[in-house]
Formats: C-alpha cells, sequence, structure tokens
C-alpha cells in the first residue's frame, strides 16, 4: 500500500465554466486518472463521445434515471482506481447536495482524500465558451445556453463542504496560470489530517504493481517483434493488469506457429511503461522504439494554453503579453502528452514516415 492515501479530485461546476479543461490538464499532469461525465454519458448509451447530442434538458440521455446511471458509473471508476492506490479527477457538475454526499461516502470508506474543486467564471465568457463549443465538431460537451439558465437554477450551492475541502477556482485565465494557482491552493489543503487506510483495502494479491509515481504519464509508441512461441501467451492482457498500461494497437501481423510483429502505442508513468518493456523483453520479445511526430492544427488551437503546462522540454510556451501559444516542433520530445489535454483536438501525434516503413 502507499504510504498516503489516494486523492480523488472532483472538478464540478455549471457548464462552460472550465471544469473540464482544468480537469484534463490537471489529470495530465498528475498522472491521475480523468473520468468525464459528457463522454461516459455517451459511452453508456452506445454513442460517439465526440458524436453532439443536442436534447432539452432533462431528456433523452439526460434523464434524471440516465444520469443517475452516469455518476454511478463515475463512482465504479473512480472506487477501482482508488483501491489501486490511484489518484482520480472526476469532471462533471455534482450540482446537487446528494450527489456530491455520494462522493463523500466513497471517499471516507475508502478511507481516501477528497478534494472538490469549484470553477466559475463570468457569464460573458461562459457565452463565449458555449459559442465557440457550437463551431466545435470536436466538442464533447453538449451544453448551451438554454441547458446552463435550467442548471443554474437547478445548482445546489456548496455550503456542505467545508475548508479545505473545497477550493473555489475563477477560470477567466490561461490554463498554465490556473494549474500553477490550483497547486498553490491544494498544497495549502494538504494540512488536513488524513484517516488511517483501513485493512480491508490490504492487497490480497501477491503481485504488487509498480508503484505510480507523481509525475505525468507519457505516451511511446513501439515496433514489437514477438517469436512464435509466445504468439499464444497473454502479453498485452499482462501489460494491462499487472503494469497500469494503457495500449492501442496500430498495427499487427500475428498468425499462429509463425513470428509476429505489432506496432503498439503504450500510455502511462515512465516507471510503469519501462516495466513493462522489461517483462516484454525477459520474453524474448524485441522491442523497438518508434519515433513520433507531434503537430498542431493552427485553425482549431484557440490558445487555451492547456498544453504548456505539461510541456516538459518547453516546446509549447506563452507568449507574452500576447498570452498567444507557441509551439516550437525542433524542442517537442514527442511523449504525446499535449495530445490528452488538448480540450479541440488541436494537438495530433503520428508515427514518423521512416518508422512506419520499417514496421
Amino acid at each position: 500500500m502507499p504510504n498516503t492515501p489516494p486523492r480523488l479530485y472532483i472538478f464540478f461546476g455549471l457548464i462552460a465554466s472550465g471544469k473540464s479543461t482544468l480537469a484534463a490538464a490537471w489529470s495530465a499532469r498528475q498522472g491521475a486518472l480523468y473520468l468525464n461525465s459528457d463522454r461516459v454519458r455517451k459511452e453508456l448509451a452506445g454513442l460517439d463521445p465526440a458524436a453532439p447530442r443536442r436534447e432539452s434538458f432533462a431528456t433523452g440521455i439526460y434523464t434524471p434515471e440516465f444520469s443517475r446511471r452516469t455518476y454511478d458509473a463515475l463512482l465504479a471508476g473512480a472506487s477501482k482506481a482508488l483501491r489501486q492506490g490511484r489518484e482520480v479527477a472526476l469532471d462533471g457538475s455534482y450540482q446537487s447536495r446528494a450527489e456530491r454526499g455520494r462522493v463523500l461516502a466513497l471517499t471516507r470508506e475508502l478511507a481516501a482524500d477528497c478534494q472538490f474543486i469549484l470553477c466559475r467564471c463570468p457569464e460573458a465568457l461562459l457565452k463565449e465558451r458555449m459559442a465557440e463549443r457550437q463551431r466545435d465538431p470536436a466538442a464533447v460537451s453538449d451544453g448551451r445556453w438554454e441547458i446552463y439558465l435550467a442548471q443554474k437554477e437547478r445548482f445546489e450551492a456548496a455550503d456542505e463542504l467545508a475548508d479545505p475541502g473545497l477550493i473555489v477556482i475563477d477560470t477567466d485565465a490561461p490554463v498554465a496560470v490556473l494549474l500553477d494557482l490550483l497547486a498553490e491552493k491544494l498544497a495549502a489543503a494538504r494540512s488536513v489530517i488524513t484517516p488511517p487506510t483501513p485493512k480491508s483495502l490490504e492487497k490480497e494479491s501477491t503481485h504488487t504493481p509498480p508503484a505510480r509515481s507523481t509525475t505525468t504519464m507519457y505516451n511511446r509508441m513501439y515496433l514489437l517483434r514477438f517469436p512464435k512461441e509466445t504468439i499464444d501467451q497473454p502479453i498485452i492482457c499482462n501489460l494491462v493488469k499487472h503494469y497500469d498500461i494503457e495500449f492501442n494497437i496500430l498495427k499487427a501481423d500475428i498468425f499462429l506457429q509463425q513470428d509476429g510483429v505489432m506496432v503498439l502505442e503504450l500510455s502511462g508513468h515512465k516507471k510503469n511503461v519501462q516495466a513493462g518493456i522489461n517483462y516484454l523483453k525477459k520474453l524474448g520479445v524485441k522491442v523497438e522504439t518508434l519515433a513520433t511526430v507531434v503537430s498542431r492544427d493552427e485553425e482549431s488551437c484557440f490558445q487555451c494554453g492547456a498544453c504548456t503546462g505539461i510541456c516538459a522540454p518547453g516546446a509549447l510556451a506563452i507568449k507574452r503579453p500576447e498570452m498567444a501559444v507557441l509551439f516550437d516542433p525542433e524542442k517537442c520530445s514527442g511523449c504525446g502528452l499535449c495530445v490528452t489535454v488538448c480540450p479541440v483536438r488541436a494537438m495530433s501525434i503520428s508515427l514518423d514516415p521512416e518508422s512506419i516503413g520499417r514496421a
């Protein structure tokens, strides 16, 4: 078990309040599991999470019954990750005291740290953000002005949350600035005494996954060459189960009784990914790191600055006083972190053409 309890962050507030942008950026910076209510809602309905869904307030997939399913799924995902000692960021409106109470009950049960972050901004900025979403086909949220007005009327003040369990963030600033502000506020809130971890959370399994570091998650693409003796082994399953690594298969040529080739994108903490690679090598799998290229769609980018807070080599930076986001491909390491936090998908990552030829 980790020496400190896992922490659950709840980014909540009215639609277009900036909570999703901040939650995604903070999750990437912390390496926390990010669970977004809009995405989970559409996945439960069997819909493309990025597809717009224009429905009236409290109808369709936004009925109270379907919202109950959505928030139950969010809690279930958070519970699983917290039991593994992983930090989690929940992103949803959490507009009722009862809904927030369910979160508090879960953290008490798991002896986890709980931090609510209420995001807010002026209504003029809310209107601008919602207008921008209407023009963006890749936007996940279906928030509109009439939905905002209905939600505002029903939103229950978070006066049941005592200091320092509640942090209020005004999101009318660049994301990089907000990340630093949030880090300062969280540091001040960490003086709260945390209850001991209950014995019920002790590991029953004899296998202990690699410990999670506090550094950000990163992506790498690999060319794997499997000897035919390993084809029938659950290798990729073991990477997920034992090393807490997410994967995306980009190419695969695998047949029984033949050597196999796979191009695989692995995501996770650096120590976990390296441990997974060592596991593959011990099995006789030849592993090559493939070169990647990160690019930006200048027309889609609206200069929010979410990417600058997690770019370690400084390839993405804010130019002051214009507050414009600059991208220097020469400094880019190809880690792909900016792709995971970009709310409009202006950043993308692809294999270098020479790597494709080798695969």
